[in-house]
């Protein structure tokens, strides 16, 4: 018994003992000053142990308040609080997590006011209203009707108008007609247009009509707009018909918070949206709001692409009917990811739309009967299909119907562009694998640009087998160009055996291009091996332009060489428009003069004779 009540008595003493040095040792330094008992440990306990650190002080009266705040006046911040932000983050967390009670706030504020002015004294009256208002990572505020007593005790314009739109803000929760009052009170250019728009959307959370009544009744301005479509923006959640009917009644100047409604009901009651789509009057609005409600009917809770394209024929037309079609048949093959942040501040990646099925939108192209809306559907499938399955979208390209093979093209390309930046390896070996080349006849020259970054000689083969035509002359010429990077002489040379004609034309052309960037003189000898041809002509004006960049002397030397002809009249074409021609116009109007083609000559000379005038003597 008496060593249990010893023991009972050492452990007491032992309490008091550490409490004691805790509180007196620790209360002029409420944020952990090295000077103080407990300044090691509250620095070594760090930040992220705010609510321990700051449960060891939690005050025990007004006074301990008090004492805390002269302290902190007289310069006695934590280590760690350098700058004013650092400051104001470190007080915030004291009345955070230390228990402090809001009715001791204007005894505090009073105390404040008798003291010296300085920015430590602003910093504290700031912080002790925004715990009322509810700003800077306080929770909801619990008296702004204090805080609005307390404004005048802030100096700054700017923070004083912070904290009284955070104040206005946290009453519309409390008192919605108390915080209507308090607006009307002020002009409406004492606050900024953009917090309007914030504090009517609190405003309607809690009495949406009394908010309505109030935006409508401010004078025509900024201010106005903001507060009508911060109505717009919180009520069409909770009663879009209610909404509605108010913007209805709004006068003709502010049909622009109508047509910003439609939009925004279509998402949540596209039906509703739809019945009212005649009462808009501005053209682009309304389109926008058809594209929002065709969504909204296509991908809503009742979701009905083919009911939703159906209604799209009857009220859109041109662009807007077009996009229209574009949008349901993407959504009908690409997933929609949305990303979100939520009130916690976490990102939350979620799919919006409906489910992609292909299979779907493919059997509802044939409701599409305007051409051009038509070919945009198409485009629509190869797109998404073509990211999903392309295997699939490539066997639907394919069995396309005659009529549709203006745009059949465009599709294998897309189908096959997207195979080959997503999985190269597995597209390459299907075309390879494939007993009919001709089905990527339109993607040729792709394919065989990225075959031939593995494999140049096997990409030749592949090429060798497609049908003539001007597809496979750029599949040709593409590979060509990528086996020049490491060996321009069997590139060169591969080309130079090719049958005369479309396919070696463009070949050596693309090759002097390629060169051009390396070696624009070794270029220039190859580009006398092209025949003449209009594919020679776009050939040296390439080699042209490239070389008067890089190296201008070394290309009139080259041109001086050249013999009259069409050839050397390309040439000194884009000499002209270089920018030789404006620094020395007189030198690049001699090399004109040379110009054999009369017309050309003529031209020529009038562009670089202004050149010569703007620049002046």
């Amino acid at each position: 018994m008496k060593s249990s009540f010893r023991s009972t008595v050492v452990f007491l003493a032992v309490l008091l003992a550490v409490v004691g040095v805790g509180y007196y040792g620790g209360r002029h330094q409420w944020l952990g000053d090295p000077k103080g008992s407990l300044g090691p440990l509250m620095n070594r306990l760090g930040p992220s142990h705010a609510e321990q650190r700051f449960s060891l002080l939690k005050p025990k009266s007004l006074e301990d308040e008090k004492i805390h705040i002269a302290d902190l006046l007289a310069g006695n911040w934590s280590p760690s609080a350098k700058k004013d932000s650092d400051k104001r983050m470190s007080f915030a967390m004291y009345l955070r997590h230390s228990g402090f009670d809001s009715k001791n706030i204007p005894d505090l504020i009073s105390m404040l006011h008798d003291a010296p002015d300085s920015g430590d004294k602003q910093i504290l009256i700031y912080d002790l209203i925004g715990f009322l208002v509810g700003i800077d990572g306080f929770t909801e505020g619990n008296d702004p009707e204090l805080a609005m007593q307390l404004l005048d005790n802030v100096k700054d314009p700017k923070q004083r108008q912070e904290l009284l739109i955070a104040a206005i803000s946290s009453l519309c929760a409390k008192n919605p007609q108390e915080a209507a009052n308090i607006l009307a009170a002020y002009s409406p250019e004492a606050l900024p247009p953009s917090a309007y728009n914030d504090i009517f959307q609190r405003m309607v959370d809690a009495h949406p009509a009394a908010a309505a009544a109030l935006a409508a009744r401010l004078p025509p301005g900024p201010q106005r707009n903001n507060a009508l479509m911060g109505v717009v923006e919180s009520w069409f959640y909770t009663n879009p018909q209610g909404v509605l009917d108010w913007a209805l009644t709004l006068p003709a100047e502010d049909r622009a918070v109508f047509n910003t409604l439609i939009p925004e009901i279509a998402g949540k009651n596209p039906e509703l949206a739809a019945a009212n789509l005649d009462k808009m009057t501005n053209i682009t609005a309304r389109n926008n709001a058809v594209l929002s409600i065709s969504g909204g009917l296509a991908s809503g809770p009742k979701g009905d692409p083919a009911a939703a394209l159906t209604w799209l024929s009857q009220a859109a037309t041109g662009n807007a009917y077009e996009t229209g079609v574009a949008n349901i048949f993407e959504g009908l093959t690409t997933p929609r990811v949305q990303t979100t942040t939520d009130a916690s501040g976490m990102t939350r990646t979620t799919y919006s739309g409906y489910k992609p099925d292909p299979a779907l939108a493919v059997s509802l192209l044939d409701t599409v009967t305007d051409p051009n809306a038509r070919q945009i559907a198409i485009s629509s499938i190869a797109d998404g299909w073509g990211k999903s399955d392309p295997k699939a979208a490539l066997a639907w390209a394919g069995n396309l119907p005659s009529a549709d093979a203006s745009v059949l093209s465009l599709a294998v390309t897309s189908i096959m562009s997207s195979w080959l930046a997503s999985d190269s390896k597995g597209a390459i070996a299907f075309v390879q694998n494939s007993t009919d080349s001709s089905a990527f006849l339109p993607a040729a020259p792709t394919v065989a640009q990225a075959m031939a970054k593995s494999d140049p000689q096997a990409a030749l083969t592949w090429t060798n087998t497609l049908p003539e035509g001007s597809a496979r002359s750029q599949a040709l010429s593409n590979v060509l160009v990528s086996m020049s990077g490491s060996n321009m002489d069997a590139a060169w040379s591969y080309a130079a055996n090719l049958p005369p004609g479309e396919s070696q034309n463009m070949a050596m052309a693309n090759l002097v291009a390629a060169e051009a960037k390396k070696d624009p003189a070794q270029a220039a000898t190859l580009l006398g091996q092209i025949p003449a041809s209009p594919t020679q002509l776009s050939a040296a004006s390439t080699l042209a332009s490239t070389w008067v960049k890089q190296d201008p002397q070394a290309f009139t030397i080259w041109l001086d060489a050249q013999p009259a002809g069409q050839v050397r009249d390309t040439a000194i074409v884009q000499l002209a428009s270089s920018v030789q021609a404006a620094k020395d116009p007189a030198g690049v109007l001699a090399w004109v003069n040379t110009v054999s083609d009369p017309q050309t000559r003529a031209s020529l000379v009038r562009k670089v004779s202004q050149n010569q005038i703007s620049e002046g003597p």
